[in-house]
């Protein structure tokens, strides 16, 4: 027979059991709702993060083309939507993301790109959140930095040998140089874009040709050699005359933007004598120098270093050579007063860049280039033949142009 117990009041007053199962069960919904949160919200900012990277390369992809000023407003924004859509597809399958908007203005050098996401919530879903929205601004200025470039050209005799492909070097030296004219100094107008190049062709020594007054110690030749003293600077002052059975008929061109005067003046070039690779070094980088402003005058006078310290100018030099610098007349070898000249330059904030065109394993000559360049692989190369030179040449170009244009 069932038996009922009679009902303690008193006890059932006190039994907290219930209550505890009951808080705890509150708690633990409190807790999976708290970390569902936490997991979808680390997942939204992940996409938010590949969202803003996205949107950065194709700020920086636009910006590049509108220094390089090939293409017009609209051809650059739908290169900058590509940029965008190639950089998000990792992301496609965990959010949707918007067509962004892309606005670029040739007049401010300004590029804008504004983009919405929105990320569907799993677990947040409990307290009633169904997407996550993920706006993302991105807004660079290109227009500030202008770039001075000083070319050390090597036109000594073995540049008329030819190279692992057959090729004549100085013809293959007068293509890339071409090439790289092309791309920092397009034919498209754009008033954005303020790029000088002065070219120093060098062999037993530079001429300067109706430069060389006022600048030589010698008035029987327009071609000099270096200074006594180890004068490594960009200091004026005159320079020793060369004499006229090592003076190279190519002369020394200071900053210009004007691309075909450049590219003939390259074309005119001939090949003889030995390797002063130091005096090349030295008149690129009096081509860029402050200091020489007054000497090449108000079109192709460089601007201060001052304008270098504060981003608004981007100096650089590049050094080309086909052997070892092996011809010296006032001081220690020719290697040796290059290398404390690229020491110098360095310290007043010029980028050097340096490539061995046909040089081989040659110890001597590789030790130069690579102490002379600044830091970082993308600033040498070693160049067999004249289709590697010019894609050193064309990859030099393109870093001055990712230089120009970071943020």
């Amino acid at each position: 027979m069932l038996k009922i117990k009679p009902l303690n009041v008193k006890t059932f007053a006190s039994d907290e059991r219930g209550a505890v199962a009951m808080l705890f069960s509150l708690m633990m919904t409190a807790l999976f709702f708290l970390a569902g949160m936490a997991i979808d919200y680390n997942r939204a900012m992940n996409v938010r993060s590949r969202v803003s990277d996205a949107a950065d390369a194709a700020a920086l992809a636009a910006g590049r083309a509108l220094i390089e000023g090939k293409m017009t407003s609209s051809e650059i924004e739908a290169l900058a939507l590509r940029y965008f859509q190639e950089n998000v597809r990792s992301v496609e399958g965990q959010a949707k993301i918007e067509t962004p908007v892309i606005v670029v203005d040739p007049q401010t050098g300004g590029v804008s790109i504004d983009v919405n996401g929105h990320v569907n919530m799993t677990l947040a879903r409990l307290g009633g959140f169904d997407s996550f929205d993920l706006p993302v601004s991105t807004s660079v200025n290109f227009q500030e930095k202008e770039i001075e470039v000083g070319m050390a050209l090597d036109i000594t005799g073995s540049m008329t040998e030819k190279d692992s492909n057959g090729q004549r070097k100085i013809e293959g030296l007068k293509a890339a140089f071409e090439k790289f004219a092309d791309k920092l100094l397009p034919d498209t107008s754009n008033e954005l874009r303020k790029v000088r190049i002065g070219i120093a062709p060098y062999s037993y020594s530079v001429n300067l040709g109706d430069y060389a007054l006022g600048v030589s110690d010698s008035a029987s030749s327009t071609c000099v050699v270096e200074r006594k003293g180890g004068q490594y600077s960009d200091n004026t002052g005159l320079f020793f005359g060369a004499n006229k059975s090592t003076c190279p008929t190519a002369r020394l061109m200071p900053l210009s933007s004007d691309h075909d005067a450049l590219v003939s003046a390259v074309d005119a070039f001939n090949a003889n004598g030995s390797t002063a690779g130091h005096l090349g070094v030295q008149w690129a980088w009096n081509i860029i120098s402050p200091n020489w402003a007054g000497t090449w005058g108000s079109d192709s006078a460089p601007v201060g270093y001052d304008m270098v310290q504060s981003h608004k100018v981007l100096k650089a030099v590049v050094l080309m050579t086909d052997g070892e610098f092996n011809t010296q007349y006032h001081g220690p070898q020719s290697a040796e007063q290059a290398k404390q000249l690229c020491s110098a330059m360095k310290d007043e904030g010029v980028v050097i860049f340096s490539v061995g065109f046909g040089i081989g394993g040659n110890a001597q000559a590789l030790d130069t280039l690579k102490n002379c360049a600044s830091e970082g692989s993308e600033y040498f190369a070693n160049a067999a033949n004249a289709e590697e030179l010019d894609a050193a040449f064309a990859r030099f170009a393109d870093k001055l142009t990712a230089l120009r244009v970071s943020k």
